[in-house]
């Protein structure tokens, strides 16, 4: 298996095989992401079940993410 490079407006990243997240910017020989890597090593899961776990993952962190920042702003509206 080889790799996914794709530019990124000319820095470039690396995605993974399983989920096509984002491993690193630039250019790298990893093939698959440490979500992935962990879920696979257990034996247990095919690919889509990975890919469905780990967008999951993925879109838990960032709605997390993002409901931290909305509190934030609203915190600091209430300041003014």
């Amino acid at each position: 298996m080889r790799p996914i490079h794709k530019l990124n407006g000319g820095i470039g990243a690396t995605l993974c095989h399983i989920c096509y997240v984002i491993i690193s910017t630039g250019w790298t020989d990893d093939v698959i992401c440490n979500t992935c890597k962990g879920y696979k090593d257990l034996g247990k899961f095919s690919k889509k079940e990975i890919r469905e776990l780990s967008h999951k993952k993925y879109s838990d962190e960032l709605l997390s993410k993002m409901i931290e920042q909305e509190a934030h702003k609203n915190n600091q509206n209430l300041n003014k």
